[in-house]
């Protein structure tokens, strides 16, 4: 009887640090209505950018990377056409991720002064925005959960 009862704790025990490994749970957005997401990092050191634009009323992810002044190496490719049920799948996991959330400025720590900055532009189909940016710092633990959500599209 003893022996049952540990191993009946030896998996309940398994059971609740594998379910506390499952992430957090996500919520549905019910508020204003993407139409676009822009993402833009710029490295400082050559200025090579890269443009990622979520255009959520043609359901596709587009790349944009570019140096600036060097037309000949301007490369924009379509990463991904999804569908309305995979747009509303990332959107819940961004908001649940918090990407709406986030400051409007994240600003370099003191002395550094290279590294690279980033922009981020969410527009709404009432026409109001969200803007945010940084430099050299960012919101890292939502912007990495965000990614996961990003590279399921």
């Amino acid at each position: 009887m003893k022996v049952k009862r540990i191993v009946l704790f030896l998996l309940s025990a398994a059971l609740v640090v594998s379910l506390a490994g499952c992430g957090e749970a996500v919520k549905e957005y019910d508020k204003t209505p993407l139409t676009k997401l822009t993402y833009t990092q710029v490295d400082y050191n050559g200025g090579f950018t890269t443009e990622y634009l979520f255009d959520f009323e043609n359901n596709t992810a587009i790349k944009h990377s570019f140096l600036p002044f060097d037309d000949e190496n301007d490369r924009t490719e379509t990463l991904a056409e999804f569908t309305d049920e995979q747009e509303k799948e990332l959107i819940n996991k961004l908001y649940s991720y918090g990407l709406f959330d986030i400051k409007k400025e994240y600003k370099s720590p003191p002395g550094i002064i290279d590294g690279g900055g980033w922009d981020l532009k969410i527009e709404y189909n009432d026409g109001t925005k969200k803007e945010s940016n940084g430099s050299n710092n960012s919101p890292k633990s939502v912007f990495e959960k965000c990614a996961k959500a990003f590279y399921d599209i």
